[in-house]
């Protein structure tokens, strides 16, 4: 991980994926692509691997957000923070079972935006052995 951390954003609602991009961006993140399909954002993170996929349950296309989440972490080592508006119980324990740096339920505050992503990329430096830099502003 570079200075900026790197993120992805999978979201089936364009107008809500909008907003995310603008809000880490604010928070000084970089935004490497927005996708709707799952199997666009494989083809981004085989060129340019993100930090971090922030991604909803539900995407378009054969692939949920689950199901990419796994795949992603699988093949690149990339973890996830879910989003989404889901309170089947069924649903929030497939989602428990990929591991994921966290979870933001729709609707959430820029607030709450702000220290579950700072909290993932703190875990993923952590990790790495690397805390040295401000991981948000």
């Amino acid at each position: 991980m570079k200075n900026t951390p790197k993120i992805l954003l999978l979201e089936d609602e364009l107008i809500i994926a909008a907003h995310l991009s603008v809000d880490l961006q604010k928070l000084g993140y970089e935004v490497l692509g927005i996708h709707a399909f799952a199997e666009n954002a494989f083809k981004t993170i085989s060129k340019n691997p993100p930090d971090l996929v922030l991604l909803n349950v539900h995407l378009r296309g054969r692939v949920n957000g689950i199901e990419a989440a796994r795949y992603i972490m699988e093949q690149y080592q990339v973890p996830s923070v879910f989003i989404s508006g889901i309170s089947e119980l069924t649903l929030i324990r497939q989602v428990l079972k990929t591991n994921p740096y966290g979870f933001l339920p729709k609707p959430f505050q820029f607030s709450t935006l702000k220290k579950v992503i700072k909290g993932a990329i703190g875990r993923i430096l952590l990790e790495q052995n690397r805390l040295p830099f401000s991981i948000v502003r």
